[in-house]
């Protein structure tokens, strides 16, 4: 009842203050408050002349499409609850602008993009040099997903990933040579990767998908990689492809002697 009644009233005012923000919202908000609930997220993100971090989940496709994004966007986190109606038709629309988004450095993923935000990407985002896939188990980034995405973000220089939370499949005839560091995090209290999907991400890592991959950050606060026979054979197999790896904490990632 409360957001009932809230998303009726117009925001009025300058925001400035607001340095992140979080907004969730599905094809029921749609169906409930019809035009209501769009209208007042683009009138916060427009009067929030210091917005820095943006959270934006959505099922509909044209969710960035002229959404006024301050130039002060730092970091976008997309997500989808892929909820689809049987009954509800899909359009996308085209934004009518493109948003200059000169301070857009990170980009955090939960899901694949439409099409439609993949273009909002490649016109908006040329500015960015960190991607990142959020936590998200039993999920695969396909060879032809990846080079799409890849693809639009032409100078990221560092991805990160829950190793194997989601998989990453190779890039096969494309290549990404931009990413010079990959961050991969470690916590086994929420994912316990097999041994093949562990290896089969180690050898996208060897192979020839990110030709000037230079650096490895481990996010393993409990030295869980080390502590596994087949960790260590995968530490070694990155120590010998001669990159340098360690933790996020700067301590080198060695073998146990």
């Amino acid at each position: 009842m409360f957001w009932a009644s809230l998303v009726k009233t117009a925001v009025d005012g300058c925001l400035p203050r607001l340095m992140r923000l979080e907004w969730h919202e599905s094809e029921l908000d749609r169906r409930f408050y019809g035009s209501d609930h769009i209208d007042r997220l683009r009138e916060i993100v427009s009067q929030a002349p210091n917005l820095r971090y943006l959270f934006l989940s959505s099922d509909r496709q044209d969710a960035l499409a002229n959404l006024p994004l301050p130039p002060s966007i730092h970091t976008l986190q997309l997500n989808r609850s892929h909820y689809h109606p049987h009954n509800v038709k899909r359009i996308c629309t085209k934004p009518r602008h493109t948003c200059d988004v000169p301070k857009l450095r990170n980009l955090i993923l939960h899901t694949m993009l439409p099409t439609t935000q993949l273009d909002f990407i490649a016109t908006s985002g040329r500015q960015l040099r960190v991607l990142e896939l959020a936590f998200s188990p039993q999920v695969v980034f396909s060879t032809n997903q990846m080079q799409r995405l890849l693809s639009r973000c032409s100078k990221v220089e560092e991805l990160a990933y829950y190793i194997g939370a989601p998989e990453i499949s190779p890039l096969t005839a494309f290549q990404c040579p931009s990413v010079k560091r990959v961050r991969l995090k470690i916590d086994r209290d929420e994912w316990n990767p097999c041994k093949p999907v562990m290896r089969s991400q180690v050898d996208i890592l060897e192979g020839t998908s990110f030709p000037e991959l230079q650096e490895i950050i481990l996010h393993d606060t409990a030295r869980w990689l080390v502590r596994r026979d087949s960790g260590r054979d995968l530490l070694r197999r990155m120590l010998q492809r001669g990159y340098t790896v360690k933790y996020d904490d700067g301590s080198s990632a060695l073998l146990p002697t």
